[in-house]
C-alpha cells in the first residue's frame, strides 16, 4: 500500500500567500473548521508563522508545512516574478536547501532524490524519523541507571525509615526501599516515544500507523510527561548517545510543534517550518564554506561588542585574497538596486567594526537587477579633517537562486567573481 498522503490532500501555496476559507487551490479546498484549528494554533507560534485576516489567513516569511487533520499545506519559498509560479519547481529547490542545511538527512532514505521530489515535507520528515527509530531498535536502546522508590515484599536497595513508617504500619511484610534500577526508561526515550504518540495521531496512512504502532511497545510510556525545548537542551551526546542524534532533532520538532484537537474533533495539527531569513543565510554560509582554502577563510557569526551588553554580529566574514568582506544576506524581493537606509547603516557599521574595506548584501534577484557596483559611503566630518584615507564601501548582489529550474549550486563561486570584479562593473 502506498505509503504517501494522497495528493487531493497536499495543498501547496506560497510565502507571503493569503489563504481563504473556501478557496481552491490545486484541487484542495480550504475549509472552515481548518480555519479554526489554524486560530487556536495562532496563540502558540505567537502569530510568526501566519496573521489571522478576515476569513482567512496570511502567510508570513516562513516556509515549510503545516498538517490539519487531512489536509497537509506546504509553504513555499518565492523568488519569482511570475504570479502563477511552478510550486513543484520550488517544492524541489526548498527540498534540496534543507538537504544543503542538514535539515533534511535524506540519506537516511532509499531513493533519497525520487522521494525528494514526490513527498511533502512532513511525509519525508515522518518516514526519516521512522527510519532512524528502526536504526536504533535494530542495534538496541540505550539503557541508564534511574532512581526508584518502591514498596515491595522484598527489600531492595535503601530502606526509607520515615516512608516505611507511614506506608506500611500495618504491613510489616512489605518494605519501602529506594534502589537503583538499570533499564530504558529515561528522557531520552520518552521524548522519542511522545513522538511516536504524535505521530500516531497524525499519520494517515495505514502502513505508516502499523509501523509507529508496533515501535511503540519497545518505549517506556510517558503518559502525563510535558516536555519543552528545556529539556531538548540538556541532551547532552556521547558514545553511546550519538545514534539518538537525528532521530531526537526530528523528535523535537514533532513534540514542540504539535497542538493537538484539544475538543476531541479530527483536526490535530502539527508544523514544522523555518524562517526564510535563516535558511537563505545558511544555504549560502554553507556554499561559501565548501569552497574555503588558503587564499578564502570563511566564518559567519562573528561578534563584537557595540553598546552595554549587546553585540553586533554580521551573518558572514569573508577574508579573500588577503582582504576582509562582511556578507549580509536578506531575503528581501528588491524591484531596483536601492536599499533601506536601515541595511545601509547596518553595513557602515560593520565596516567600522570590523576593519572590512567592503561590506555585501545580498538579496534573491526576481526582476533581473544588475548588481550595485562598490559604492563608498560619504566620509564624515572627522574623517576628512582626519589624515586616514582608507574608504569604506558597500556592494548589492542579486543572486539568482535557480539555475535551469533546479537550485542554484554555484551562488558561492558567483558571489566571489562579484567580489573580485573591478569597480564600475
Amino acid at each position: 500500500m502506498n505509503t504517501a498522503i494522497t495528493s487531493s490532500y497536499l495543498l501547496r501555496v506560497f510565502e507571503h500567500q493569503t489563504l481563504l476559507v473556501g478557496e481552491e487551490v490545486n484541487g484542495c479546498v480550504f475549509t472552515k473548521k481548518q480555519f479554526h484549528a489554524l486560530i487556536r494554533f495562532h496563540g502558540k507560534h505567537r502569530g510568526k508563522y501566519y496573521a489571522l485576516i478576515n476569513n482567512g489567513v496570511k502567510f508570513s516569511h516562513y516556509v515549510g508545512a503545516i498538517q490539519i487533520g487531512h489536509l497537509t499545506i506546504e509553504i513555499l519559498p518565492k523568488a519569482d516574478k511570475k504570479e502563477n509560479a511552478d510550486t513543484h519547481q520550488w517544492h524541489d529547490i526548498l527540498m534540496d536547501m534543507l538537504k544543503e542545511c542538514r535539515l533534511l538527512k535524506v540519506e537516511t532514505l532509499a531513493s533519497a532524490r525520487l522521494q525528494l521530489r514526490t513527498n511533502s515535507i512532513l511525509e519525508l520528515y515522518f518516514e526519516i524519523f521512522l527510519k532512524e527509530v528502526e536504526k536504533l531498535l535494530r542495534r538496541g536502546l540505550f539503557r541508564k541507571y534511574r532512581k526508584v522508590e518502591e514498596n515491595a515484599r522484598f527489600l531492595k536497595g535503601k530502606l526509607i525509615f520515615h516512608k516505611n513508617i507511614q506506608k506500611n504500619y500495618a504491613h510489616e511484610e512489605q518494605f519501602y526501599s529506594e534502589f537503583q534500577q538499570y533499564d530504558y526508561d529515561h528522557l531520552l526515550n520518552r521524548v522519542l516515544r511522545r513522538a511516536l504518540d504524535v505521530l500516531e495521531q497524525l499519520v494517515l496512512s495505514p502502513t505508516l500507523l502499523m509501523r509507529v504502532k508496533k515501535m511503540q511497545g519497545h518505549f517506556p510510556s510517558c503518559n502525563g510527561d510535558v516536555f519543552s525545548e528545556r529539556h531538548f537542551q540538556r541532551f547532552m551526546y556521547d558514545r553511546k548517545t550519538e545514534p539518538y542524534h537525528t532521530a531526537l532533532e526530528i523528535a523535537r520538532l514533532l513534540v514542540l510543534n504539535y497542538s493537538p484537537d484539544l475538543r476531541g474533533g479530527k483536526h490535530h495539527l502539527l508544523a514544522i517550518m523555518f524562517d526564510m531569513n535563516v535558511l537563505f543565510e545558511e544555504y549560502i554560509y554553507r556554499r561559501l564554506k565548501r569552497l574555503e582554502s588558503e587564499e578564502l577563510s570563511v566564518k559567519r557569526q562573528q561578534q563584537k561588542p557595540f553598546f552595554q551588553r549587546r553585540k553586533i554580529q554580521p551573518d558572514i566574514i569573508l577574508t579573500y585574497l588577503d582582504k576582509k568582506y562582511v556578507l549580509d544576506t536578506k531575503w528581501k524581493i528588491l524591484k531596483n538596486a536601492k536599499p533601506s537606509m536601515l541595511d545601509l547603516k547596518q553595513m557602515y557599521v560593520y565596516n567600522q567594526y570590523f576593519q572590512a574595506e567592503r561590506s555585501l548584501l545580498l538579496y534573491p534577484d526576481v526582476y533581473g537587477i544588475k548588481d550595485l557596483p562598490p559604492t563608498p559611503y560619504h566620509p564624515s566630518e572627522s574623517e576628512l579633517a582626519s589624515d586616514n584615507e582608507s574608504q569604506m564601501f558597500c556592494q548589492l548582489c542579486f543572486l539568482e537562486l535557480r539555475d535551469r529550474g533546479k537550485i542554484n549550486r554555484n551562488l558561492a563561486k558567483e558571489i566571489l567573481n562579484k567580489i573580485t570584479l573591478p569597480d564600475g562593473f
